[in-house]
């Protein structure tokens, strides 16, 4: 969860990078980003908020940094659901942390 997470301001922001999906769609997504999102990646929400540098924040051997690396795509939106998904399933976490366009 990510108590301080201004839920508008992230609908705002999902509105840029997803531009084809309607409002109430995008308020969705902004809510269960912030209840299901590990509240240890709540910096680096933040950051991409702010359009600001991610720190890296380790959850194990991996950060949000070094998943976009691997994926080989600046995805932050990706990045944040495979290594969330880390958290709670390694298993498939690891399968979507290792997934790359092909």
């Amino acid at each position: 969860m990510l108590p301080n997470i201004d839920t508008t301001q992230l609908v705002g922001k999902l509105e840029q990078v997803m531009p084809s999906l309607g409002s109430d769609q995008l308020r969705a997504y902004a809510e269960r980003m912030v209840s299901e999102t590990d509240e240890r990646l709540e910096p680096n929400v933040v950051e991409w908020l702010r359009d600001e540098p991610l720190s890296d924040i380790w959850i194990d051997q991996y950060c949000i940094g070094l998943v976009m690396k691997v994926q080989g795509r600046g995805d932050f939106l990706g990045a944040l659901e495979a290594l969330n998904c880390y958290v709670t399933d390694p298993d498939l976490g690891e399968r979507l942390i290792w997934r790359v366009n092909q």
